[in-house]
């Protein structure tokens, strides 16, 4: 059996590897929120292109990190929580951040800067906000006295996802209806980018679920 069971798994010291490694793939995560709302006002194609390297430098350190998350799994034989567990915390944050990313990659790819619909702002914001809910449920994984915490973060971030959902689907109809034949290039274009950045918000849903798991099945 991969995970120690209650009460003796909580007999790991709580700065264990694997808590610092969430903890900082976590809060990678939402730097990259932050320079996710930066890169949607961009006012210019150079100032588009320096957002969407910071995003992609955050990426490559998410991906550093997952690695390690890895490594230390293959060479820990007792885990503090299950092992697929793991696997699929580390697997979600890393899905989160490089749908955001692949958003700033088309951006730049399709010269998408200036003045943009109030939609793609406001679902920027649901992202942003929803990398913050899981830095801080990152931290209630460790913490077995938070569970209150946690199923608020799981309300708002299911809030948030329901938001978005709502909120693409509107963008996506007016896009359409907007469309004439000489903008039918543009309108794949944003298309493309609104399903990217809807991906990332769903897996930030997936990644809540995976938190609230681990935590009520270690409770």
């Amino acid at each position: 059996m991969s995970k120690l069971t209650h009460p003796f798994r909580w007999l790991l010291p709580q700065d264990n590897r694997f808590a610092t490694l969430f903890r900082e793939d976590a809060a990678n995560l939402r730097q990259a929120g932050n320079v996710f709302l930066s890169l949607v006002q961009a006012k210019d194609l150079d100032s588009l292109r320096a957002r969407s390297k910071e995003l992609k430098d955050l990426e490559h350190r998410g991906d550093e990190i997952t690695r390690s998350i890895f490594e230390t799994l293959n060479k820990t034989f007792l885990t503090p929580i299950d092992r697929e567990d793991i696997r699929d915390l580390a697997s979600g944050i890393d899905n989160v951040l490089d749908d955001m990313e692949m958003v700033g990659s088309l951006m730049v790819q399709f010269r998408l800067t200036g003045a943009h619909s109030e939609g793609l702002y406001q679902m920027s914001e649901i992202l942003a906000e929803s990398t913050e809910e899981i830095e801080k449920l990152s931290h209630c994984v460790w913490d077995p006295g938070k569970l209150d915490a946690t199923e608020r973060g799981l309300i708002r971030i299911s809030e948030l996802e329901n938001q978005a959902d709502a909120l693409f689907n509107l963008m996506i109809t007016q896009l359409f209806d907007s469309a004439s034949d000489s903008s039918a290039i543009e309108v794949m274009k944003w298309k493309e980018v609104y399903q990217a950045l809807e991906d990332s918000i769903d897996r930030s849903k997936e990644v809540s679920h995976a938190i609230g798991n681990i935590v009520t099945k270690n409770d």
